[in-house]
């Protein structure tokens, strides 16, 4: 007999039903005030995982600095579930690429038709007021 079995196990300690948090999109827009964000329905953040996915190798490089300055900065992705990137702390969308952050290092994978920047963007348009909406760039094409 097994008494105690599981006691101080740390499973589930995200969610005490055994479920992920969701996937969480934030717009790094905002300078001095939180950012706004949603969470992706699984639909969604199945295709914009997808996209990441099918994209090409990348290269390595030291952590990227968060970018600096006003305006649009990028999309901020965390809790995005990737197969090739399972250990990941969060992926940061910009508009030609997408920045897969992860410990210490950052893998920069190039999105040349800006695919997962678009998706997103068209999935921001009726959760953002508007001027923030616009203050997004369009793709490059």
């Amino acid at each position: 007999m097994l008494l105690g079995a599981g006691c101080g196990s740390e499973e589930n300690v995200t969610d005490p039903r055994g479920a992920s948090p969701a996937p969480h999109v934030e717009v790094d827009a905002l300078s001095g005030r939180a950012n706004p964000g949603w969470d992706l329905p699984p639909a969604d953040a199945a295709e914009i995982a997808a996209l990441i996915e099918a994209l090409p190798a990348g290269t390595e490089s030291a952590p990227a600095d968060d970018p600096g300055g006003l305006g649009f900065r990028g999309f901020v992705l965390t809790d995005l579930r990737l197969p090739r990137h399972p250990e990941h702390d969060r992926v940061r969308v910009g508009v030609d690429v997408v920045r897969i952050e992860t410990g210490g290092a950052t893998l920069a994978l190039p999105d040349d038709h800006g695919s997962v920047h678009a998706a997103l963007r068209a999935k921001a348009r009726t959760r953002l007021p508007e001027s923030l909406y616009r203050a997004i760039p369009e793709n490059r094409q």
